[in-house]
């Protein structure tokens, strides 16, 4: 009569450095399925897919992925790389200071005498862009952001629907970050991605210009995977610009626009 062959599954717990060994006969067959059952669903729950990167993140997900410190971000060269090697949660790192909720604060901005390029190929002041005598909503984005600019974007598109027909008196401004790469072309490709109607306008130009307007309203970080959340409201020339970081939502754009209107409209 023949001995019985022992069979020895091992289960290796990853994170919890636990490792169990049992002898098993030939006969405990059932045992083992339902040792293999367990052990690829705990396999399932440590390897979970990433998200899909072709939804728009929520604000909580945005802000979840965005709070990564600014020194664990290299140089911009280096960041492509990783967004190579380890896509969407490395992307997600590299913006950061990114909070829950809006912080609100008053300031004057003086503009700078620069030339930018309007999405429609023309070149325009920013001074007389801005100072056409309608109240502005203002941003900063670029075009091949995954993260907050989408969010942002999705946020104006919102609000200009919120608004209706008294969004025709509202002069939208997207201005690009990374002009380099945003030709007139392609921010007219986002402007349609998000809805944009003919008061919402995107602007690049050069390097010197774009950084000239993000250091006015004082949002230049030297490299846009720095960039936060921001939003700027006037609502005349002269008046002062009400500022919004952080990631707010269409009902806080909509009421602090109107705030601005009632006490600062000429």
């Amino acid at each position: 009569m023949k001995t019985p062959k022992l069979v020895v599954a091992a289960l290796i717990l990853t994170g919890a450095g636990l490792t169990a060994r049992t002898a098993l006969s030939a006969g405990a067959e059932p045992m083992l399925a339902a040792d293999a059952t367990a052990q690829n669903a705990h396999a399932m729950q440590m390897n979970m897919p990433m998200d899909d990167m072709s939804t728009p993140p929520t604000r909580d997900a945005a802000a979840a992925h965005d709070a990564k410190p600014a020194q664990d971000i290299g140089a911009e060269d280096t960041s492509d790389k990783l967004h190579s090697m380890s896509g969407e949660q490395d992307m997600h790192a590299h913006h950061h200071n990114m909070a829950p909720g809006t912080t609100r604060t008053t300031a004057d901005y003086t503009l700078p005498p620069v030339t930018l390029v309007r999405a429609d190929g023309k070149s325009v002041s920013l001074v007389d862009e801005l100072n056409d005598g309608r109240p502005v909503v203002l941003t900063f984005i670029y075009t091949s952001c995954t993260t907050i600019c989408p969010m942002v974007s999705q946020t104006f598109e919102q609000l200009q629907e919120e608004l209706g027909s008294e969004r025709d008196k509202v002069h939208f401004v997207s201005i690009s970050i990374d002009p380099e790469q945003d030709t007139p072309a392609r921010l007219r490709a986002y402007a349609e991605r998000f809805g944009a109607g003919p008061q919402w306008q995107y602007y690049t130009g050069t390097v010197d210009a774009s950084i000239a307007a993000q250091r006015a309203f004082n949002v230049y970080r030297g490299d846009k995977m720095n960039h936060t959340a921001v939003a700027f409201l006037r609502a005349a020339p002269g008046k002062p610009w009400l500022r919004l970081d952080g990631p707010a939502t269409p009902g806080e754009l909509l009421s602090a626009y109107h705030e601005v209107v009632a006490r600062n409209g000429s």
